[in-house]
């Protein structure tokens, strides 16, 4: 302590600014890491969770269109269009495969891995019966006059293709505004971190800076 008493004024003032400059350095290097920090959980909010999320809705919406798909076969006026909607249904079984494989890295939980396992097994097990279905129903006589089947697919079936279509449109439009989100987090990050370090360090220099003119004006 005789030390620092022991000081000039001007030594002492400028050693005060020193340490305030450090402080302040501190606490913009604090900000800048946790700003980050912030960042780095909103990208990967996005990237593991909206977009798992995203993934395995879309592989529950194409696994009911592979249902559709079967349905229909089963509807068929005649060979050529049991024909037409089984090809539709492996396309959708396609589609539901693809899904389920960009969902599976994003899912990191034990819990999680043990369900994806099961609706593994349980799709396998699906598509079997589904191709099971299809054989048995190509294999069958053709029925083309019941009032039920021509409302269901005369006006039933575009009733759900459209309502089916909106829902997709809909989806689609969540998930870009996520994505715009995300960016947008990611654009006021960068932008935020900039000033917060240049007003720090016009802060240190202007502290010090004026400790030297204070301590030399002694």
């Amino acid at each position: 302590m005789k030390s620092i008493y022991d000081m000039k004024i001007g030594t002492r003032l400028l050693a005060a600014f020193i340490i305030v400059g450090a402080i302040t350095a501190v606490i913009g290097y604090t900000g800048v890491a946790s700003l980050s920090k912030i960042a780095d959980s909103s990208k990967l909010l996005y990237e593991r969770d909206t977009l798992g999320i995203a993934n395995l809705k879309k592989a529950s919406i194409d696994a009911i269109q592979v249902d559709r798909a079967v349905k229909d076969v089963m509807l068929a006026s005649d060979a050529s269009e049991g024909e037409e909607y089984k090809a539709r249904a492996e396309g959708y079984e396609q589609l539901v495969d693809d899904d389920l494989a960009k969902a599976t890295p994003l899912v990191h939980t034990e819990k999680g891995k043990a369900v994806l396992l099961q609706v593994a097994a349980a799709w396998k097990d699906s598509r079997q019966i589904n191709n099971r279905v299809i054989a048995l129903s190509l294999a069958e006589p053709f029925v083309k006059s019941l009032p039920s089947k021509t409302l269901a697919t005369t006006q039933g079936r575009p009733k759900s293709d459209a309502l089916e279509d909106y829902l997709s449109q809909l989806s689609v439009l969540k998930e870009d505004f996520a994505k715009q989100s995300q960016e947008d987090s990611n654009k006021t990050f960068h932008s935020s971190r900039t000033m917060l370090i240049v007003l720090v360090l016009a802060g240190i220099l202007f502290g010090v800076g004026l400790g030297i003119y204070i301590s030399r004006s002694i």
